[in-house]
């Protein structure tokens, strides 16, 4: 039931960009992963070993129809994000986090994942006065914004952003 899951098609730029910066050879992870609108066009395009991860079977049951259509293989783990480091028993190069609004707390838990010089995708929302607050908190946090950007209108005053974070 496809009114039991959520996907956004105001982010095709983001899904491209994303694409665009993964290298063949990557362990990607994709938290949050709902229908897989960031992991199928990453799977499709880069040879890589991806695993999405979500806590909303109808999603998860959507998401394995959507990579049978598209010819991949991909790995889907029905589980609470919270579990991450329980669930996984490897590191990855690269984590994408289209984070629900208000979990930007799954950020310490992802860095648990994270390899030596790997790249977080941080999508979060806020308004536009809470971003050089953000920015700070990230950077005493110890992560090195590599690139931010303004990813759109979500509701009145309040955007997407994304964040490319590596660890300093």
């Amino acid at each position: 039931d496809i009114a039991k899951t959520y996907f956004s098609g105001k982010m095709y730029f983001e899904r491209d960009r994303i694409v665009q910066k993964v290298n063949d050879g990557e362990d990607v992870l994709v938290l949050f992963c709902g229908v897989g609108p960031f992991l199928i066009p990453i799977r499709k395009k880069k040879d890589v070993r991806i695993i999405g991860l979500d806590n909303n079977a109808a999603a998860c049951s959507l998401f394995r129809k959507n990579a049978r259509l598209n010819k991949i293989d991909a790995e889907i783990v029905l589980g609470d994000a919270n579990s991450m480091g329980a669930l996984f028993k490897k590191d990855f190069d690269r984590i994408v986090m289209p984070t629900p609004y208000g979990q930007d707390h799954f950020l310490k838990i992802a860095r648990l994942l994270l390899k030596p010089g790997g790249t977080v995708h941080f999508y979060t929302f806020k308004k536009d006065f809470e971003i050089p607050h953000f920015h700070r908190l990230l950077e005493d946090m110890g992560w090195q914004i590599e690139y931010y950007r303004d990813c759109g209108d979500v509701a009145p005053r309040v955007k997407r952003y994304v964040f490319d974070l590596k660890e300093e």
